[in-house]
């Protein structure tokens, strides 16, 4: 599993804001277990983005990644 780092912020909200402009989007929202969740999708179509990123919490500092298999 290869993952490609895309942005990382200091805060969970600023994360939010550069993960919805990377996707042109303002309903991508981060949910307690590290997750991101669309409101404007189906539950299949969340669990396919989830399972090809990554959302990470290392050394105060919050990372937002892409999986490449």
């Amino acid at each position: 599993m290869k993952k490609q780092k895309v942005c990382s912020a200091p805060n969970k909200e600023t994360l939010e804001k550069l993960i919805n402009e990377f996707y042109f989007s303002d309903n991508y929202k981060i949910t307690d277990d590290n997750k991101l969740n669309n409101t404007r999708f189906t539950e299949d179509r969340v669990l396919d983005i989830n399972n090809r990123t990554l959302i990470e919490f290392k050394k105060n500092r919050w990372s937002f990644y892409l999986i490449k298999q």
